[in-house]
């Protein structure tokens, strides 16, 4: 629910939209807020505070789940960078980090947000829930680029995968975006957004049941084991439900202002 305040001329205003309201009802999933440097740490154990220039290991959950990411191997550890006032994670391609468990058994339906900006022009992961979401129900990915041929590579599995490639040249590396999915098992639904303007809307069989509980890679599979993202990550939310239009487009707003996108 929205704050009202009033301002000095006595008229209403609405405070400020921040991704927490999207959990307020106890949604599943994770909030990771690169813009808000406290909850980042150098250590995977949360301990020695990020700072400019050094690689992190731990990036907290705001969402209230408790879902943080850490990132075990110091070699494999994203830096943290500031630029136009902006704060992101740069993962160079020989690395990711990890959410341990994403548990989302309780619903066959999420909504993900990312703030990013893919460069490299090789295979590589940005988001998958599993190990290997292309074999494993109740899972979905975002590959960024895919072979470079598919620009993105968005996809969702109940007991049936379901995949789209955006191909447009306009997102083409390298590119900042606010790339937005939907998804619904049971409804056979799969919708993509990239900065405001939907991209695709799937109608295709998912299957059934409900999404897994399984580990969220982020900038690599398996924890930045192989298909290493190279880019950077303003943003990530992970919301178990179908967000509403109107959450969709402050969340995007949100998103878009930390990444340095104008929608």
């Amino acid at each position: 629910m929205f704050g009202l305040g009033v301002n000095k001329l006595g008229s209403i205003r609405t405070a400020p939209f921040s991704p927490q309201a999207l959990f307020s009802t106890g949604d599943s999933g994770v909030w990771l807020d690169v813009s808000d440097v406290s909850s980042l740490f150098q250590n995977s154990d949360g301990t020695v505070a990020a700072v400019v220039g050094q690689p992190v290991g731990y990036v907290g959950d705001k969402s209230g789940n408790g879902n943080n990411a850490i990132q075990a191997t110091s070699a494999r550890r994203p830096v943290l960078r500031e630029a136009d006032g902006l704060y992101y994670l740069e993962f160079d391609g020989s690395g990711g980090l990890q959410v341990a468990s994403l548990d989302l058994t309780a619903t066959d339906e999420l909504t993900h947000f990312t703030g990013h900006r893919k460069i490299g022009t090789g295979n590589s992961v940005l988001l998958e829930h599993s190990a290997n979401a292309v074999t494993t129900n109740g899972t979905f990915s975002v590959s960024a680029p895919q072979n470079d041929t598919n620009k993105y590579l968005v996809a969702a599995t109940g007991t049936v995968r379901s995949s789209n490639n955006v191909n447009a040249e306009e997102y083409n590396e390298p590119f900042t975006g606010v790339l937005t999915v939907t998804a619904d098992i049971v409804g056979d639904l799969l919708v993509g957004r990239i900065n405001g303007t939907e991209v695709f809307n799937d109608t295709g069989d998912m299957g059934t049941g409900n999404f897994a509980d399984e580990p969220l890679n982020i900038g690599g599979r398996n924890s930045g084991a192989t298909l290493q993202f190279t880019g950077y990550v303003y943003q990530l939310i992970v919301v178990g439900r179908i967000a509403s239009s109107n959450e969709i487009l402050e969340t995007e707003r949100y998103v878009a202002r930390k990444t340095g996108v104008n929608l």
